[in-house]
């Protein structure tokens, strides 16, 4: 089926399941937003120079890693907590500068904190939740790094996301265990930023094409108020990862995980899409890629889903990972030039795209 044929079809579908959806209002321009963790890696220059481009496109909301092992890489004693913040600073400074707004994963374990290998939860919630407080104490709203530097334009983080892709079996966490460790991490977040929307870190799909049966995004987020309930009403946003085969794919798959959010109960609650996108040089070309880029930029900047804000993967390539290139930007020092799909995106996303019921 044709992907015009197939967003009909999409259509046609929510159409038909509107009365027992929520009643939401389409949105207004979602926040462009972008994952930098690799243009972090550059020299101060080029990361520089990344961040200005990021701006002159419109984006206002950069997302990165707060790897708790760097912020915190021994376990707290008599001297304190031995919060170690250079490295974050000098990022926030810098997309201050840019007039870019951080988004703070807070991420993983530190290796004192847990007993597993990999990126494993911790072995007690209440270490990752001083962790959590920590960070929105310093960059959030009223955050210390904003009175320690009143030269800078104030650009305090306001979103939090709790963990990533906690779906998937590199950084996987039960969704019974990650409910409490999310309810305890807003707690804590919260009593020292009570304006701080604290979401569920970005849940991801098979990257193929869409099918119900493999909306694990919806399965887990089932899971989560089956343990825990009383999270209702309770939580601030939903991070989601909808690497689908096709832009049509992306699509369907937010507007099924939406219909599961609403289902929940959870129909308020916002969705942000903190990643999605193709790697260049994959079997369809650049210009399909551009092109999938564009129907996105189309579908869902504009829906009536709930989405507040859209973040592809990502800005530049990390280094020294050769066929994982997603990046919309090329990285040459000197010189940041957009890519067909970057331009595509960005392009699309300035203009006033047409309303778009695309859920229920």
């Amino acid at each position: 089926m044709s992907r015009w044929l197939r967003r009909i079809a999409l259509l046609s579908l929510l159409a038909l399941s509107t009365s027992c959806g929520a009643n939401r209002a389409v949105a207004a321009q979602t926040i462009s937003a972008v994952n930098v963790a690799a243009a972090e890696e550059l020299p101060p220059q080029q990361f520089g120079q990344q961040l200005a481009a990021m701006h002159a496109n419109g984006v206002s909301v950069v997302r990165s890693d707060a790897p708790w092992g760097l912020i915190q890489p021994r376990r707290p004693g008599p001297a304190g907590p031995g919060w170690r913040w250079a490295r974050t600073d000098y990022w926030v400074t810098a997309f201050a500068r840019h007039d870019l707004t951080w988004e703070p994963i807070l991420d993983y374990s530190a290796g004192w904190a847990k007993l597993c290998a990999g990126f494993c939860a911790p072995t007690v919630n209440g270490t990752y939740a001083a962790f959590a407080r920590a960070v929105a104490a310093r960059y959030g709203a009223g955050g210390t790094f904003w009175s320690e530097h009143p030269g800078l334009p104030r650009r305090p983080a306001r979103v939090f996301e709790v963990w990533n892709e906690e779906n998937v079996s590199a950084y996987s966490v039960a969704p019974e265990r990650y409910a409490s460790l999310y309810a305890a991490a807003r707690q804590a977040i919260r009593s020292v930023d009570p304006s701080a929307s604290v979401i569920v870190g970005g849940l991801a799909d098979d990257s193929g094409p869409f099918s119900p049966r493999q909306d694990y995004p919806s399965r887990y987020v089932r899971a989560m108020f089956a343990a825990q309930p009383g999270l209702v009403g309770h939580v601030d946003g939903f991070g989601l990862h909808p690497y689908g085969a096709s832009g049509v794919d992306v699509e369907e798959w937010t507007a099924h995980f939406r219909q599961t959010l609403d289902g929940l109960g959870e129909g308020s609650a916002p969705i942000d899409i903190t990643e999605f996108g193709w790697r260049i040089g994959g079997p369809h070309g650049e210009s399909w890629r551009a092109e999938q880029m564009r129907l996105v930029a189309r579908g869902l900047s504009r829906s009536n889903c709930g989405i507040r804000l859209l973040a592809p993967y990502d800005w530049v390539n990390p280094p020294g990972l050769p066929g994982f290139d997603f990046g919309l930007a090329g990285a040459a020092p000197g010189h940041v030039v957009l890519r067909p799909a970057g331009a595509a995106w960005f392009r699309t996303l300035r203009g006033r795209e047409p309303e778009l019921r695309l859920c229920p």
